[in-house]
C-alpha cells in the first residue's frame, strides 16, 4: 500500500509503501521510506521524534477516546504513548516500558522499518477489532512534509475519523 500526501490526498513526492501483517499474537507494519535525508531528532526513547523524519502508526483497539501512537525514527529510536483525544485535544500517556520492537535498515537515501506490536500489550480484543492509520514525516528545511495511508485532509495526523478497519490475516 502506498502513502499519499496527507493534506490533499494526492501522490507523495517521497515514495513510501507499507505492508501490514496481523495474526492472533501480534501486528506488524513494514514501511519502505524512499528519498529520505535520514535525519533523526533524537536517540532518546519517547523524545519528540516527530520534529524530524519518522514513520508512525496510530492504532485504535476500541477503547473510548483512546488510541496508541507509535513512532520510529531512521536511527531506530521509538516513541510509544497512549493518546486520549477529547474535543480535538490530545493528552499523552507516555509508556515507560517499551513493548514495541523496531528494526530499521538504512540504505543511501532510504530506510526500511519493521514495527512489531504484541496484541496483548495494547489490550486488543477480537470482538472490538482494530482501526489504524499509517504515516510518515519527512523534514524539508524547517517544515514537515506529511504523508498518510488514509489522508486526514488537514495538517495533523490526529484525526481518528481517518482510521480504517484492519482485517486479521
Amino acid at each position: 500500500m502506498l502513502l499519499k500526501e496527507n493534506t490533499k490526498g494526492g501522490k507523495s513526492k517521497y515514495p513510501t509503501t507499507i505492508e501490514v501483517k496481523f495474526n492472533e499474537d501480534e501486528i506488524s507494519f513494514c514501511f519502505d521510506a524512499k528519498s529520505s535525508s535520514l535525519e533523526s531528532f533524537s536517540n532518546k526513547y519517547n523524545d519528540n521524534l516527530w520534529k524530524s523524519n519518522v514513520v508512525e502508526v496510530f492504532i485504535d483497539v476500541g477503547k473510548k477516546n483512546k488510541y496508541w501512537e507509535i513512532e520510529v525514527a531512521p536511527n531506530g529510536t521509538i516513541f510509544l504513548a497512549e493518546v486520549t483525544r477529547i474535543n480535538e485535544k490530545n493528552t499523552l500517556d507516555m509508556i515507560n516500558d517499551c513493548f514495541v520492537r523496531a528494526n530499521v535498515t538504512l540504505t543511501n537515501d532510504s530506510y526500511r522499518t519493521l514495527i512489531t506490536i504484541p496484541l496483548d500489550k495494547i489490550s486488543y480484543k477480537k470482538e472490538k477489532g482494530i482501526r489504524f492509520n499509517a504515516y510518515r514525516i519527512e523534514m524539508e528545511k524547517d517544515k514537515q512534509y506529511l504523508m498518510s495511508l488514509f489522508p486526514t485532509m488537514c495538517d495533523t495526523f490526529h484525526k481518528p475519523s481517518s482510521f480504517k478497519e484492519l482485517k486479521e490475516r
